[in-house]
């Protein structure tokens, strides 16, 4: 996994909009298909700069995209560096790990 901090909830997301059909996004490419790490890596940034930033309220703002971008650069590194070394704080409550022997036993 290349984000394995990256939170469930934020995951879904970054998925569900990179691959809107008939968007032209990253998700709709054939490279993301195969699951390609630079497509994958431009989908979870444009996430962060979206959701995690004031890049679209610079935008709004009338800073041009690279300055606004340069901006926000920082915080969104910060961030996609934290997603990719850790795990989410909070894991599931149960999880099942296979034993010998076939089956799985849970893991409170």
């Amino acid at each position: 996994m290349q984000y394995p901090g990256c939170p469930a909830q934020e995951a879904k997301a970054i998925a569900d909009h990179a691959c809107q059909k008939y968007s032209g996004r990253v998700g709709r490419s054939s490279a993301a298909k195969t699951f390609d790490v630079e497509t994958i890596e431009l989908a979870v940034k444009a996430h962060v700069r979206h959701k995690h930033t004031h890049y679209d309220q610079l935008l709004s703002n009338g800073w041009v995209r690279t300055e606004a971008r340069s901006a926000v650069a920082e915080k969104l590194g910060k961030i996609v560096s934290e997603w990719s070394r850790k795990l989410p704080d909070k894991l599931p409550s149960l999880v099942l790990y296979p034993f010998y022997g076939g089956g799985s036993l849970p893991l409170v």
